[in-house]
């Protein structure tokens, strides 16, 4: 928690830095209003008690935070000002970052044109000030337009530049930006060998930093490369990489790229020393960064999700230079058997109820602490492996997977073939996915690693179960039952297998099993429901 300041403490230096920090940890957390607020208040101070040259800044935040809000008016307005003011004191390299930010606003709107004229402002003015580091990320834009808009030859020496000016500063994320821009110019120049070198550099570098957006471009070029050449097998691995990241990075774009920009440049520490003793703000600033790169990772893993309808859509881009054995061999681990052969002919497949089937959610507990202990990659990693498991037990059981959201896992018995087993097969399943989970936490504890705990709930009843969509489509299931499955993963316990009242009535007399239970409780948007837990025989 960030205190603002004392009592005897108002209007001083420290009461005003104060409010631009709880500002700053406003913005990152999403609460921009409540940053806005803190921004203007400081703002107030300024203009009551003076303070330098700070309010430059917090202009420049406040166009962020609107910028971010998709309000665009207001963003520039502010954006703006910064400009105003630093050019009334005669700051050069502080008027530098608010121009490029009204260039991004230009180039959302695809008023390419004046985007190109903000972004070279900005750039001249980091030069004529000295400050070549915050060059870079003008120059970026600047060869981001030339890709856009054809410019082959001189995006690719600009991004040359990029990579370069990186290295000397010692900038990975600029280096990654640029690398990854540069296998993008080659991709289309046919010049594939050093695409791909560079776009494994790029990926690589996303990894290291935790800059997701990185590691989800680098991933779909490196696919669309390999398809070209007929490397089904890589094509198919990195374009799986790149949606497992995808969906989060469309719904973050705009705040990702504002908080990029934002704090991309590096400007004079003295001035800023002097003003508000910023030395102590920036440092504040640097660590909000490191933990907004986190939380960002996380809810992009987070959204991970729907993989397998997105697959389904990259095989039927490319099915048709691929051996129709394959391409149905592929198939089949997307969609379920019975419904291919629809999906084929007609291009999506009827909705149909199901009236008895048997719906499986699990959570892990421990995800977000993970995330913040792990890198993307390790994290990835140790998903994936009880993902995997997860498959391989749905299969020995002959359950149907349905999709993965985030780090829930949804499965179901019964479908798309009706089957006097299901709730059974999927009870058998989940207590085989419960120990699977439960050994993994005692070798990573003996080891001192963070582990994983899963919660895992069951309901039986009628669905509907088919394709929606012509795009991003996959198999689905919905209805009541698959709510009432997810309230008993919630309202579960860890290491626990959580079921209802009608799944405990369709197995209560199985000899293979145990149940112990719970009484009623309360669950959100269903009131009071009655719980066993549910176990193998002893």
């Amino acid at each position: 928690v960030i205190e603002v300041a004392k009592a005897s403490d108002y209007g001083s230096e420290a009461h005003k830095g104060g409010h631009v920090n709880l500002g700053f940890t406003q913005s990152k957390k999403g609460d921009h209003a409540s940053a806005i607020e803190n921004y203007n208040t400081c703002l107030k101070l300024i203009d009551e008690f003076g303070s330098g040259q700070v309010d430059i800044y917090v202009y420049n935040f406040l166009g962020s935070s609107y910028n971010i809000l998709n309000e665009f008016e207001q963003a520039e307005y502010y954006f703006q000002k910064a400009i105003d003011r630093a050019e009334e004191i005669g700051d050069i390299g502080a008027s530098a970052s608010p121009i490029s930010n009204i260039g991004s606003i230009h180039e959302e709107q695809n008023d390419l044109l004046k985007a190109r004229d903000m972004y070279r402002r900005a750039y001249e003015l980091m030069k004529d000030a000295g400050q070549l580091a915050g060059a870079l990320q003008p120059l970026t834009n600047l060869a981001t337009l030339d890709l856009r808009e054809g410019r082959l030859d001189s995006a690719r020496s600009r991004y040359q530049r990029v990579v370069k000016g990186s290295l000397i500063f010692k900038d990975r994320d600029q280096e990654g930006h640029g690398l990854l821009g540069l296998g993008r110019v080659d991709k289309q120049l046919g010049l594939n060998s050093e695409a791909i070198r560079n776009l494994f550099l790029a990926r690589d570098i996303g990894y290291e930093i935790g800059e997701i957006y990185l590691i989800s471009e680098a991933a779909e070029q490196l696919s669309e490369i390999y398809s070209e050449s007929n490397d089904f097998k890589r094509a198919m691995d990195y374009y799986s990489e790149h949606i497992l990241f995808r969906d989060s990075i469309d719904s973050q774009k705009n705040k990702r790229a504002a908080l990029r920009q934002e704090f991309r440049y590096t400007y004079d520490k003295k001035a800023l020393e002097d003003s508000l003793e910023f030395a102590r703000i920036q440092l504040v600033k640097d660590i909000e960064i490191e933990r907004q790169q986190g939380s960002l990772s996380r809810q992009r893993i987070g959204l991970m999700a729907a993989g397998g309808g997105l697959v389904l859509l990259f095989l039927l881009v490319h099915t048709s230079r691929r051996g129709k054995k394959r391409s149905d061999e592929l198939l089949s681990n997307i969609l379920p058997a019975e419904v291919i052969q629809e999906v084929k002919v007609k291009g999506h497949a009827e909705a149909r109820s199901m009236e008895a089937v048997t719906v499986l959610f699990t959570d892990f507990k421990g995800f977000t602490a993970m995330s913040e202990l792990l890198s993307p990659r390790e994290l990835v990693q140790d998903l994936d492996a009880c993902f995997s498991e997860f498959d391989r037990i749905t299969v020995k059981y002959g359950i149907e997977k349905i999709k993965t959201i985030g780090d829930s896992y949804m499965a179901a018995g019964g479908i798309p073939v009706p089957s006097p087993r299901h709730a059974a097969d999927v009870l058998s399943a989940a207590i085989e996915m419960r120990d699977f989970v439960a050994a993994g936490k005692e070798r990573k504890k003996e080891a001192g690693l963070p582990y994983f705990e899963v919660r895992i709930g069951m309901h039986s009843g009628p669905v509907v179960a088919g394709i929606v969509g012509f795009k991003k489509y996959s198999y689905d299931i919905w209805g009541d039952t698959v709510n009432i499955a997810s309230r008993m993963e919630s309202h579960g316990t860890v290491n626990r297998i959580n079921i209802s009242r009608a799944t405990f009535e369709l197995l209560k007399d199985d000899p293979r099993f145990s149940f112990e239970y719970r009484g009623t409780v309360e669950a959100k948007g269903k009131g009071m429901l009655e719980m066993w837990y549910a176990d193998r025989a002893t």
